[in-house]
């Protein structure tokens, strides 16, 4: 597959927000023309959890020079740990409980 095929394909898989492609846009993240587009897809995934295995690379990504990556690491980095603290607080609510 070509950059061009492939940069057309992730940008279509993007804008639906399925999870399934996330291995195809981890891989593309090394590969210049296709970071951009890689990571605003994999900001629009909407069960993010299935990014918490990747959570070190986005938190890497947010020094990234260009802006758009960073921006984008920088957002799925925030709903991960918005996520992580919203499980131990209810973590916490039910410890209390019992």
């Amino acid at each position: 597959m070509t950059t061009g095929v492939k940069e057309l394909a992730i940008k279509a898989l993007g804008l639906i927000g399925d999870a399934r492609p996330t291995q195809l846009y981890l891989e593309s993240i090394p590969i210049r023309p296709l970071r951009v587009y890689a990571m605003e897809a994999l900001a629009k995934i909407k069960d993010v959890e299935v990014l918490r295995p990747h959570k070190e690379l986005f938190d890497r990504l947010r020094g990234d020079r260009d802006g758009l990556v960073a921006y984008n690491a920088g957002l799925i980095a925030d709903k991960l740990d918005a996520l992580a603290g919203a499980a131990l607080h209810a973590q916490e609510g039910t410890d209390r409980h019992e």
